[in-house]
């Protein structure tokens, strides 16, 4: 027993379980941004308007299309002042994207429960090409909405 009534091997068992903790933290945080890493990621931006009129504030989410054989990680960007922009290496994989819009009326704060929407989301197809900085404007229509 050591001066704290604990058995002599309870240190090295402590110090063990430390690095053996460590070590696997490591492990599987850098195995998942291996993928991440590991798949080229294009910048999009430009206009998004709505019936060809700016969006003052929203957000656009880039899936990549399963069904037309596209794969790879999503992208987000935020809509302000009728324009939107991926951050770099955050963006899409180019191809076949399913492209979800959500408009609202003013910036969106955190403290207040509803925005005012402009518009509901809204889901289109598009295929990006496969290249960086590419520049894609995006109008939503009305008579895409939900009636």
């Amino acid at each position: 027993m050591n001066s704290l009534g604990k058995p002599e091997g309870t240190k090295c068992l402590n110090l063990a379980f430390v690095l053996l903790s460590v070590f696997l933290f490591q492990v599987l945080t850098s195995s998942c941004s291996r993928y991440d890493d590991a798949v080229k990621r294009y910048t999009v931006s430009g206009l998004m308007t709505y019936d060809g009129k700016p969006v003052p504030a929203g957000l656009v989410f880039f899936e990549p299309d399963s069904r037309q054989g596209n794969s790879g990680p999503g992208g987000v960007a935020e809509i302000l002042d009728g324009h939107y922009q991926t951050k770099p290496n955050k963006g899409i994989v180019g191809g076949p994207h399913i492209v979800r819009v959500i408009g609202y009326m003013k910036p969106h704060l955190a403290k207040q429960p509803e925005p005012d929407l402009m518009f509901s989301e809204q889901r289109l197809l598009i295929d990006f090409p496969i290249e960086d900085n590419v520049s894609k404007d995006i109008d939503v229509h009305s008579s895409l909405q939900k009636k």
